[in-house]
């Protein structure tokens, strides 16, 4: 696996979190999913043309975004790795770090362009 395309998307992905103001808690995980599904497709879409994103709550308490025609064929990777390489890049965005501070979590699901659907990487504390 290529981790040139993982991170780009990771700072795409971090990049969304600067769209609430106010306290970021798992109560507001709706809203941001929400602002996510409205706006974060067209943001991703200018530096991956045919990537799209989706995002969604689960359990209450996790923001899962949802990418879909990645380029990576049929490649895949170690999902430890990956979190390990982006936990800054998710940590160092002030909205994800105090999401999860405050108890939330983070979950990126990839799908390839090839359809094959990629280990989830989650995020559940900075540091």
């Amino acid at each position: 696996m290529k981790f040139w395309t993982v991170v780009p998307l990771a700072a795409c992905l971090a990049g969304c979190g600067n769209m609430l103001i106010g306290e970021i808690t798992p109560e507001v995980l709706p809203d941001l999913a929400d602002e996510m599904n409205e706006r974060g497709t067209l943001e991703i879409g200018k530096d991956f043309p045919g990537v799209t994103m989706h995002a969604r709550v689960d359990s209450g308490d996790t923001l899962v975004v949802m990418m879909g025609n990645v380029p990576l064929g049929n490649r895949t990777y170690d999902p430890n790795a990956v979190r390990r390489l982006l936990r800054s890049e998710v940590c160092s965005d002030s909205n994800l770090s105090e999401l999860i501070s405050n108890g939330g979590k983070v979950r990126l699901e990839m799908t390839s362009n090839f359809g094959k659907e990629l280990p989830a990487v989650q995020f559940a504390r900075c540091g």
